[in-house]
């Protein structure tokens, strides 16, 4: 099932999860379907280059130019604002807040039991989780669509253009389009989040 995306995450497939960050694969905070994972993250934009310096000098790579294509290799960070990747990826899709591996879209470790908490949602219900599959293939086959026009376009997804003030701007030429499942996932966060706050008051003593 798709990853929440939260604050700004480090996403890597979980191979190299395991591979470089052993020690935090089995984090509360690192949400993993078997397939790709979060091994960190930040709570502001600051912090993002720190990790991603961290992440060069383990060898892993990150947005690289090939033959005259952009393209995310081992690991990705976004933001919970982020529309789309701006860069192709083999391993990965991101889109309205939430990101998933395009062949393997519902995970590899799929509950069999509910309520469950998973990939940093909750799932009230057998029912729910069946309704978070059928709003993430409607989100897959619009980024499917979104990459074979951008492909037969040639185009890419920010262009950089000169402003009237002389100054470069980036302008967005094409855009997924939009499903009846847009908020889903983020009003299923916002469902996570009140049962987080009803399970610690049910706690308290």
């Amino acid at each position: 099932m798709a990853i929440r995306i939260e604050f700004y995450e480090l996403i890597v497939p979980v191979q190299t999860g395991k591979l470089y960050y052993p020690q935090n694969m089995d984090c509360f905070w690192c949400w993993n379907d078997g397939v790709i994972c979060t091994p960190g993250g930040a709570m502001n934009p600051f912090d993002v280059c720190s990790i991603m310096a961290h992440c060069e000098d383990m060898g892993l790579a990150g947005l690289k130019e090939l033959d005259g294509e952009k393209k995310l290799l081992d690991y990705c960070i976004v933001s919970q604002f982020c529309s789309c990747l701006n860069a192709k990826c083999d391993w990965l899709r991101v889109r309205k807040g939430v990101a998933w591996n395009p062949e393997y879209p519902f995970g590899l470790n799929q509950p069999d039991k509910f309520p469950c908490s998973y990939g940093g949602f909750y799932f009230e219900s057998k029912e729910v989780w069946e309704q978070s599959k059928v709003a993430l293939l409607a989100l897959d086959e619009a980024m499917q669509e979104y990459e074979r026009k951008k492909e037969q376009k040639n185009m890419v997804h920010e262009e950089e253009r000169i402003d009237s003030s002389g100054l470069t701007i980036l302008a967005f030429d094409i855009m997924p389009r939009s499903t009846p499942y847009d908020n889903f996932f983020i009003e299923q966060g916002q469902k996570t989040l009140e049962q987080g706050f009803r399970s610690l008051f049910a706690e308290t003593p």
